[in-house]
């Protein structure tokens, strides 16, 4: 890998930790969870080490088993962003928001504002929505269909790009000698009427400051790859084998020709939660330890929050015969995650509690020292499996010190990631057109 060829890192910012038992390591401090100081905080220690940008995921349902919940969806991400933003200079911040569960034009005024008071520095991952029960908490209408959902993505996408094009920058122009304030014949109105939407706009107030946010996107079902290639400028994708990863770099990058862009116009980011140690014993028991701290029913409530799929009739040590797990095809939820726990039931004996550890974010780990972590970024990117990498820290705070006293010097002394920031705007770090 050539030493000019800069690596993209953003940080998964969840305190929490990666894990459902991290939060219960010694290292953790849970204590601060609600405080919006601690995630500020966190933000400015990435800042300092010049990580690309922050990601916060969201949800909007609480889920099965309240009592043990995660907590996952502790504060709404633009709201924490906001205030990250006037702590912070340069570093991205990307909020998650539904297009199943919001309307275009409160989407495009809420990111047109986060890009404005960051200066650029905002981003969208674009969900449709992956867990059943936030169904419930918009009304009675059910869960739409995985298909479904990503027409009405489509659609919305389109029009939140209308409003933010129909309220350029220079329609601000304000002159007090002749009284005039906005410019209004530069400013368009979406006029937009489609199958799911009906908006008339324009937008009440300037658009982005850069033109638009960084669009993300992590769906990697057919249709997810896709969309993915006609809107995102980079997406989110799972830690697999370094064969499999560049396989589905490439359909993603085919994804964008067909919607005629170039191939490199997608960023792609595997997701990576490394367990580091000194050594490769050492990290092997931090690993352990996490692992000892989790409970595996949770399981359960897994598969249902992200499937849709009821196990409850299946122990937790029982071999799981793949006849009993419906096809991907009549899944709601996250379709191309479930195929592959399907495949893997498919392909070798498979009880619940080895599902359990799987989906509680041991398909993106990495275990052993910061010498063999670069080594294998290093080879994702050479393979072409990967661009840069979103890392999910396993627990902190030691494991995120860790990366950053450790893994990040190496990629610096080797090349492969700035020593500072050149930009402030997100979208030239990203080099997206």
């Amino acid at each position: 890998m050539s030493a000019d060829r800069q690596i993209h890192l953003n940080l998964f910012l969840r305190p929490q930790g990666d894990s459902s038992g991290a939060w219960r390591h010694p290292s953790s401090r849970i204590d601060r969870l609600l405080d919006p100081a601690y995630p500020i905080e966190l933000a400015r220690r990435a800042e300092e080490a010049c990580f690309d940008a922050l990601f916060l995921a969201d949800g909007l349902a609480l889920g099965q088993d309240s009592e043990n919940a995660r907590l996952l969806w502790v504060h709404e991400p633009l709201t924490l962003l906001s205030a990250i933003a006037a702590r912070t200079s340069h570093i991205g911040l990307v909020t998650t928001l539904s297009t199943t569960y919001t309307e275009p034009f409160n989407a495009a005024r809420l990111l047109a504002g986060l890009d404005r008071v960051s200066g650029g520095r905002a981003g969208w991952n674009i969900v449709t929505g992956a867990h059943k029960e936030a169904a419930a908490n918009f009304g009675a209408a059910p869960f739409p269909e995985h298909d479904a959902r990503y027409e009405r993505a489509a659609e919305f996408v389109d029009v939140v790009q209308k409003l933010w094009d129909g309220w350029p920058a220079d329609a601000f122009v304000p002159d007090p000698v002749s009284g005039t304030l906005v410019d209004v014949d530069r400013i368009r109105p979406a006029d937009h009427v489609g199958p799911h939407f009906s908006v008339r706009g324009p937008a009440v107030g300037p658009g982005p400051a850069g033109g638009r946010p960084l669009l993300l996107q992590a769906g990697t079902s057919p249709r997810g790859i896709d969309f993915g290639g006609r809107y995102a400028d980079a997406v989110f994708t799972g830690m697999t084998g370094v064969d499999e990863a560049a396989g589905q770099a490439a359909r993603i990058r085919d994804a964008a020709v067909r919607n005629g862009r170039t191939r490199d116009a997608v960023t792609v980011l595997p997701v990576l939660s490394p367990y580091l140690g000194r050594t490769r014993a050492e990290a092997r028991e931090n690993q352990d330890g996490v692992d000892a701290l989790r409970d595996p029913a949770t399981v359960y409530r897994f598969m249902w929050e992200f499937f849709g799929v009821d196990v409850s009739g299946i122990g937790i040590d029982e071999v799981v015969e793949q006849s009993r797990l419906p096809e991907p095809s009549q899944v709601a939820g996250l379709r191309s995650r479930y195929a592959g726990i399907r495949d893997l039931v498919g392909r070798r004996p498979t009880t619940l509690r080895r599902i359990g550890s799987w989906l509680d974010g041991t398909d993106h780990t990495v275990v052993g020292t910061p010498d063999d972590v670069v080594e294998l970024m290093v080879r994702y990117v050479e393979a072409g499996a990967a661009d840069g990498f979103t890392v999910i820290p396993p627990y902190y705070e030691e494991q995120f010190d860790l990366f950053v006293a450790e893994v990040i010097p190496r990629l610096q002394d080797r090349g492969l990631f700035r020593r500072c920031y050149t930009e402030t705007d997100l979208r030239t770090r990203f080099g997206a057109r």
